[in-house]
């Protein structure tokens, strides 16, 4: 039969799948989770998730998903990201997760903290525009953060952040 070789959907149903499988993402179940957030990856990996309609449940599906107690469950979300990031660009994942700076779980944060760090990092080649209301949310993190080891990491991204930015801002007001 046809074991080992690719199949290929056509790009109605192929939304339907990624829509299908980024709504399983949140499941309690951490096999189905992780299953789902492994084929994501796995989607992004071959070039199969260009099409942005699904990218804002996505985001905030993972963004979540960094809550999770199973460590492996986080590293995956982590990866998936990465994923993400390089394959739809620094900034619309910026623009997204920034509110998540502020999330009550702290392994939230710490994963934001992580993803924001590599979006910054790998800026100066994509030629991503640091905004000042972005610097500024980086200032309310270091300023509000309780967990010493995140404010650090916050300290760190808002110093690369202002070495990155064209115009810093003014801190003082």
């Amino acid at each position: 039969g046809s074991a080992g070789r690719d199949f290929e959907l056509n790009a109605d149903d192929a939304s339907d799948f990624l829509q299908f499988v980024v709504s399983l993402i949140p499941d309690i179940n951490f096999k189905i989770s992780l299953a789902s957030i492994k084929l994501v990856t796995l989607m992004l990996r071959k070039n199969m998730m260009q099409n942005k309609k699904h990218y804002s449940l996505l985001v905030s599906n993972l963004t979540e998903k960094l809550s999770d107690s199973k460590q492996v469950v986080r590293d995956a979300t982590l990866e998936c990201c990465a994923l993400v990031i390089a394959t739809f660009k620094q900034a619309p994942f910026l623009a997204h997760c920034t509110k998540s700076m502020q999330h009550a779980n702290w392994h939230v944060r710490e994963g934001i903290l992580i993803l924001i760090a590599r979006c910054l990092i790998e800026s100066e080649s994509s030629g991503l525009v640091i905004q000042n209301d972005f610097i500024e949310e980086l200032c309310f993190c270091v300023k509000v953060e309780d967990k010493a080891v995140l404010q650090r990491m916050a300290i760190d991204n808002l110093a690369l952040a202002l070495s990155l930015s064209k115009n810093h801002t003014d801190l003082s007001s």
